[in-house]
């Protein structure tokens, strides 16, 4: 399967070579980051920001929170690999696919 892309230049309308799966699968796999932050989470995975939370708090997610030294606020990081990882063993649990 290819993906034609066509790009506007000067106003006119340039062929790009069609790219094959593997390379659409390959530049999909290079912009996903290895961190997200918790409203991305939710948009990626569909558990909510509790439930989020919750698997944090048992160790079944990986994460980090960046603050400064004795800071109390901060920005929470979640590892894209645990939430991905999570989610396919639920899937396997079940035997889905």
């Amino acid at each position: 399967m290819t993906v034609r892309r066509r790009v506007f230049a000067r106003g006119k309308l340039a062929r790009v070579k069609a790219l094959t799966s593997v390379e659409v699968q390959n530049a999909v796999a290079a912009v996903r980051p290895e961190w997200l932050r918790i409203p991305d989470a939710t948009r990626m995975s569909g558990i909510g920001r509790s439930s989020l939370y919750e698997l944090i708090r048992e160790g079944k997610i990986k994460s980090v929170c960046l603050r400064k030294r004795n800071g109390i606020r901060g920005i929470r990081l979640i590892s894209a690999d645990s939430l991905c990882s999570l989610i396919e063993s639920a899937l396997s649990s079940r035997g889905e696919s």
